[in-house]
C-alpha cells in the first residue's frame, strides 16, 4: 500500500511537468557527474540532434543544476544552439536527485536493486506543486 501511495504521488509530481526552453548558459552541468563525454561521444549525440531533433529535455533541479542530460547540452552547445528544451524535477529531494542520477546511468536492469535498495533514504516523493519558473534560475 505504501508504494502505491508514493507511485500515485509520483504520478501526480509528474503529471504537471513542464518542458521550459532556458539558455545554455543558465544550466549548470554537475561537477560531480561521474560520465564525462569524449568529444566522439558529443560528436555522435550532436548528430542525433540534428538528424532527430532535441528529442529528451535536458533535466534539472530548480536553481538550474543538471541533473541528466549533460552531453546533450554539451551536443546542443556544438551545434550553436543557445536555448535547450528542459524539466524541471523540483519535487525530488537532494537524495531522490542522486539516486535518479545513479539510476539514469546504470540501465533499467539494474534499477529496480537500486531503487529497493535506496528507499530508505529518500523516502515518498513529494505531491507539492512544481516551483520551477524561469525566475528561480
Amino acid at each position: 500500500m505504501r508504494n502505491r501511495r508514493a507511485s500515485q504521488k509520483a504520478a501526480s509530481a509528474s503529471a504537471r511537468l513542464q518542458i521550459v526552453y532556458r539558455g545554455i548558459d543558465q544550466l549548470e552541468p554537475d561537477l560531480a557527474n561521474p560520465r564525462r563525454h569524449s568529444k566522439k561521444q558529443v560528436r555522435q549525440i550532436a548528430e542525433s540532434i540534428r538528424v532527430f531533433g532535441f528529442n529528451v529535455p535536458i533535466l534539472i533541479d530548480r536553481h538550474g543544476n543538471v541533473i541528466a542530460g549533460h552531453g546533450r547540452r554539451l551536443a546542443a552547445q556544438e551545434l550553436g544552439w543557445t536555448e535547450v528544451p528542459t524539466v524541471c524535477l523540483d519535487h525530488l529531494t537532494l537524495a531522490q536527485v542522486r539516486t535518479f542520477r545513479i539510476a539514469d546511468k546504470i540501465g533499467p536492469s539494474n534499477r529496480r536493486r537500486l531503487m529497493h535498495h535506496d528507499r530508505r533514504s529518500y523516502g515518498p516523493i513529494s505531491s507539492r506543486r512544481s516551483n520551477c519558473s524561469s525566475a528561480h534560475l
